[in-house]
């Protein structure tokens, strides 16, 4: 996990970069990267900012920092044909009726995908190859998209969001559980008690 150090360090190199558009790293701004983006080690966040180097014309924002880090997570999972090719693929080292050999022959949000749409004998059993096909795409980019929204998000963020899927109300906190401390005393003063129960 990155520090408030290292966010001021990726500021520093957004300043370098962009000397007429300096960030100021000695007020609350820092604060409010490192809620968003502390999570991240500094290596990653130095990848992203390269990133999306390629194409700000304006000093990077949370959000460009957050977009570059969406396509370098997507880059790194099998795009849903490559998913589907080796799922069908997999289906080839079954035994007979004995299906459980095809599981170490892909990966685990290829076999998420699969055990949601009934399994290696379903695949193996379809009329339709082309319909199966389709169904199964939808359903792992849904999964994949998913896998990568749960790794951008802020752990904060995160927190909310399951408290409010299971119906429990809460307040939202603007300093983080488990990080460090926000320095600034503007954001401390604007944070006052909130927190996520």
């Amino acid at each position: 996990m990155a520090t408030r150090a290292d966010i001021i360090k990726l500021l520093i190199m957004i300043n370098v970069n962009f000397p007429n558009n300096k960030y100021d790293v000695d007020g609350p701004m820092p604060d409010t990267w490192y809620a968003m983006l502390g999570h991240f080690d500094l290596p990653t966040l130095q990848a992203a900012l390269y990133k999306a180097l390629e194409t700000c014309k304006y000093p990077p924002t949370v959000a460009d920092l957050r977009g570059a880090l969406h396509d370098l997570v997507s880059q790194g999972l099998p795009s849903a044909g490559d998913a589907w090719s080796k799922a069908w693929d997999a289906v080839g080292w079954r035994r007979f009726d004995d299906y459980s050999r095809c599981e170490g022959h892909v990966d685990a949000l290829t076999l998420k995908a699969v055990n949601l749409m009934g399994g290696f004998e379903a695949l193996d059993n379809a009329d339709n190859a082309d319909v199966l096909r389709g169904q199964f795409t939808r359903t792992y980019n849904e999964l994949k998209n998913r896998v990568i929204d749960e790794q951008l998000t802020s752990p904060m963020v995160l927190k909310v969001a399951l408290a409010l899927a299971d119906g429990a109300e809460c307040e939202v906190a603007m300093l983080t559980d488990g990080q460090e401390e926000m320095t600034s005393p503007e954001v401390k003063r604007l944070a006052g008690d909130w927190r996520v129960n």
